[in-house]
């Protein structure tokens, strides 16, 4: 999906990152390290597609996995962390 992702083909690039999530997620525990793959996969394909609000929730599934399971100072940690902070939503913040 990297591929339709720079070709911007949303419409191919997040089907084939959820069915890849999908079968991902069919055949391994939730806690391995291609789940935090696949997930950060669809998190980076919505995040190009405009869909930040959808790819925040895969975003920190992908760094708690990675730090979960990866050494501390893994380059896949900070690359799942800096992510993260791209696709944060900003919380809305009631004045009364």
């Amino acid at each position: 999906s990297a591929l339709r992702i720079a070709q911007k083909r949303c419409d191919e690039a997040v089907p084939l990152s959820r069915e890849a999530l999908g079968m991902t997620r069919q055949f391994l525990p939730e806690r391995h390290a291609l789940i935090a793959t696949a997930a950060f996969g669809l998190a980076r394909a919505l995040e190009a597609c405009g869909e930040a609000r959808e790819a925040q929730p895969l975003a920190l599934e992908a760094l708690r996995i990675r730090t979960e399971l990866m050494p501390p100072g893994a380059w896949q940690i900070g690359e799942a962390s800096r992510f993260v902070g791209r696709v944060q939503v900003p919380r809305v913040v009631d004045k009364q």
